[in-house]
């Protein structure tokens, strides 16, 4: 398996970019109304087949990674070669248990 930052310095010349972002879709069938199944919000990861194996890589490297549990991306900070124009999201990936707090859940109070 590949490290991190093989990864990352594989993907970055690649003219293949991964696209996050937050979109509201309507999952309705025909005969259901707005009250009986609303609008949800998704996390929108789109890219082409390359994109989004790079994606699947790097989550795969991060799970076998020595270099702690977190790792992020933004497209507005590091790593930001790996997405789209479009992308409004970066992407953080924590690997449980947390090695830096026992027993810490990102977004659990």
């Amino acid at each position: 398996m590949r490290s991190v930052n093989e990864v990352l310095s594989t993907h970055g010349s690649s003219p293949s970019k991964i696209t996050v972002k937050t979109f509201v879709a309507d999952r309705r069938e025909p005969h259901e109304s707005e009250e009986e199944t609303p609008s949800q919000p998704y996390v929108l990861i789109e890219g082409e087949a390359d994109a989004l194996r790079f994606l699947a890589e790097l989550i795969l490297a991060q799970v076998d990674s020595d270099y702690g549990c977190t790792l992020d991306i933004h497209p507005n900070g590091a790593g930001s070669k790996h997405f789209g124009d479009a992308s409004t999201l970066g992407i953080y990936i924590h690997r449980l248990p947390c090695d830096l707090q026992s027993g810490h859940v990102l977004g659990v109070k």
